[in-house]
């Protein structure tokens, strides 16, 4: 387990699926969470109890921080398809996640000198409620398998760890990268 003893994190997007996988893993390895939302309070308050009641520490908030610390970590969730979208209804999500992991890179240049790393991951299917619908049959579910040597989805936590690893001390020295997530699907 990674230790973020004596740290805040923020967690766009807390209220649900991966974000809210992420909030739980940050604040069990010690981090301070802030449970970001954008409309369902909710959720985020939801998640903000789960914390709270497994001993953690999190609060809700719906507007950004307006500072970054110096030695912080910025953690952005991208996709697998940035790297070979097969699918022409995901193409506008791909080119905005495409946009993201270009970010990544310039921010991880802008921001290097304050000792802040700045990654991306880009998961694969996930059983979350964004893949609901996708995930909804068993023969679904084994041509998502399929896509992985590893023969499964995603689990939330499974993108979760990831960024508890690039968010803690052991990733100090990773920025600019885009972290695969997808179980080898696009291999």
């Amino acid at each position: 387990m990674c230790s973020l003893a004596g740290k805040t994190a923020l967690v766009t997007g807390a209220g649900r699926g991966i974000g809210r996988a992420i909030a739980l893993r940050l604040a069990r390895d010690g981090a301070r969470v802030g449970v970001h939302y954008g409309s369902s309070a909710d959720g985020a308050a939801q998640t903000v109890a789960a914390i709270t009641d497994a001993g953690g520490d999190a609060f809700a908030i719906q507007h950004g921080l307006s500072r970054l610390w110096d030695g912080g970590r910025i953690v952005n969730i991208s996709t697998r398809f940035t790297h070979g979208a097969r699918n022409p209804e995901l193409a506008a999500y791909a080119m905005s996640k495409t946009a993201l992991d270009s970010l990544t890179a310039t921010l991880a240049k802008e921001l290097g000198s304050r000792g802040i790393t700045v990654n991306a991951v880009g998961p694969g299917a996930t059983d979350t409620d964004m893949n609901a619908a996708r995930l909804s049959t068993e023969e679904s579910r084994a041509a998502i398998a399929v896509l992985s040597p590893l023969n499964r989805a995603a689990q939330p936590a499974d993108i979760a760890d990831i960024v508890a690893f690039l968010a803690s001390d052991y990733a100090r020295w990773v920025t600019g990268q885009r972290i695969d997530g997808s179980g080898g699907s696009m291999l």
